[in-house]
């Protein structure tokens, strides 16, 4: 996760915990270009870029794992998806 003050005026994002989506496949053990999918297929953006990378709140991180337990097989999911460890 990236950890950042005032990462984006326009978002209003302080101190927050933001996901990159590498971050966010790995943290769910599935490809990226999945995450990739689910983020247009929820319509979000980035709340900031840091250099050239897309960051998500933690809010949107679990609208993309929403979205990741309707697209993906649960066989393919990383065990994190489901709460348990």
């Amino acid at each position: 996760m990236v950890r950042g003050k005032q990462v984006d005026g326009r978002s209003g994002v302080m101190d927050s915990e933001l996901w990159t989506i590498t971050q966010i496949a790995e943290s769910l053990g599935i490809a990226r270009h999945r995450v990739e999918y689910a983020i247009q297929r929820e319509g979000l953006e980035a709340v900031a870029m840091v250099g050239n990378t897309r960051v998500f709140s933690p809010e949107q991180f679990e609208r993309i794992v929403g979205s990741m337990v309707r697209l993906v097989p649960m066989s393919r999911v990383g065990t994190q998806i489901g709460g348990a460890s």
